[in-house]
């Protein structure tokens, strides 16, 4: 058996009004250093806005690869 490795990173912010794009200079500081993650250095995401998970809408986010290596 092996084991495996999870990292959490975590990114705070508040989206008031119609903002809908958010970069690491919107980040809450109280939270410390923050950075939004590149969407292909992972493998799963959850996305909670008012504490309700909207994966789905994350994942319709994700700038599409153009080529496959």
């Amino acid at each position: 058996m092996f084991s495996k490795k999870v990292r959490i990173f975590e990114y705070y912010t508040v989206a008031g009004g119609s903002k809908r794009i958010f970069t690491d200079q919107d980040a809450l500081k109280e939270y410390g250093t923050q950075h939004i993650l590149d969407p292909e250095s992972y493998s799963y995401s959850n996305l909670f806005i008012n504490k309700r998970c909207v994966t789905a809408f994350l994942q319709l986010q994700r700038p599409k690869r153009t080529s496959y290596h």
